[in-house]
């Protein structure tokens, strides 16, 4: 998250709180009214400041979400409110798919990803080490 904001700001994802400027009041008394707990300093960065967060995923679902964000002045007279605000979302990576494949009475296993490893051991409980060959047929 990158937020730019006068005076504080408080950001929700689908109707939860996932991030607080240290300018605001500690959550549950918000409202219209609430103001932030301190000014930005005008002769920093024209009266606003940025915050940059990493955000839980755990606030977001499979398909649409909703982002809100609260701006509060430090003073109810203030002329001015400045705000922006960017989120960006870094996909996991997609699970390998492992293909087994039949060659005459051989059983071939083999991945889609360079970065996985073939590993054995005699019992399921380990010692594991590497199997050779240990990278997939489709890399070579």
């Amino acid at each position: 998250m990158w937020m730019l904001r006068d005076d504080g700001g408080v950001v929700y994802l689908n109707g939860n709180e996932a991030y607080r400027s240290p300018t605001c009041a500690s959550a549950g008394d918000d409202h219209y009214l609430t103001v932030a707990t301190k000014p930005i300093h005008r002769e920093r960065a024209r009266g606003h400041t940025i915050d940059t967060a990493v955000l839980s995923a755990s606030l977001l679902s499979a398909g649409t979400n909703f982002a809100a964000v609260e701006i509060h002045q430090h003073d109810t007279g203030s002329s001015d409110a400045s705000f922006d605000l960017e989120l960006t979302g870094n996909l996991l990576p997609s699970p390998a798919v492992l293909s087994p494949i039949r060659f005459a009475n051989d059983l071939v296993l083999a991945w889609n990803d360079a970065s996985y490893t073939l590993e054995e051991a005699d019992f399921v409980t380990g010692p594991w080490r590497t199997a050779a060959p240990a990278t997939s047929p489709s890399d070579r």
